[in-house]
This record gives C-alpha cells, sequence and structure tokens, in this order.
C-alpha cells in the first residue's frame, strides 16, 4: 500500500516543489487586473483551481486508500477513479485540466501578447 500511496503522493510533491513560484504567479493576479482589465482574472482563477483541484484530489484519494485500503463499493470506486483523472490524464476521457490550464494560456496571450511581444524602449 505504502507504494500506491507515494504515486498520489508526487502529485503532491510536484505541487509543494513549486509553492513559491505558484505563490508568485498568484501573486500577481491583482497587479496583472489594473494593467489588462478584469478580463485577465479569469486565467488567474483557472490556474489556480487547476493545481487546487490536482492538490485536493491527490491527498483525498490518498486518505480514502488509508482508510480503506480494499474498498469495493462502487461509490468508492467512482470516486477514486474521478480523483486519478483529476491527478492524471485518462486517455478514455478528456483531460480537463490540461484543457483549463491551455484555455487560460490562450487568454493570457490574447489580453497581454502586444504588451510581451514588445521590446522594451531603452
Amino acid at each position: 500500500m505504502a507504494k500506491l500511496l507515494d504515486t498520489y503522493f508526487i502529485a503532491i510533491e510536484r505541487i509543494n516543489d513549486n509553492r513559491k513560484f505558484i505563490a508568485e504567479l498568484l501573486s500577481k493576479k491583482y497587479r496583472a487586473v489594473a494593467v489588462f482589465g478584469q478580463q485577465i482574472e479569469g486565467p488567474f482563477d483557472s490556474v489556480n483551481k487547476s493545481i487546487t483541484k490536482v492538490s485536493v484530489s491527490a491527498n483525498m484519494i490518498m486518505r480514502t486508500i488509508s482508510v480503506s485500503p480494499r474498498a469495493t463499493n462502487i461509490i468508492l470506486d467512482d470516486f477514486c477513479r474521478q480523483c486519478e483523472h483529476d491527478i492524471w490524464y485518462s486517455s478514455a476521457i478528456p483531460d480537463q485540466i490540461a484543457e483549463q490550464m491551455d484555455e487560460a494560456a490562450k487568454l493570457v496571450q490574447q489580453i497581454c501578447g502586444s504588451v510581451l511581444r514588445s521590446s522594451p524602449e531603452v
């Protein structure tokens, strides 16, 4: 069971390893809103929502497995399957988190593109 739990811990560890970067990115939300307007708020919220969903799902599945390692309950199986889907892509189901992150990146490029592409004047 420890090996199985380690599998889910990887997702949490990746988020924790990048916690400083994530915090710095998300802390720029209100400055970006001041410069680019309310439309930039959506991509920041999508990124935060995606990171939170992966973290919560990994923690929930680890707790579920720890409490009930041999559960065969259909509801519990469906819950674990949904958590696994949230953590990493399942080829049978579209990867909604990756889609949200891609959409957030596209919106940032649309909203901020001209500023990001321009060279600073010296």
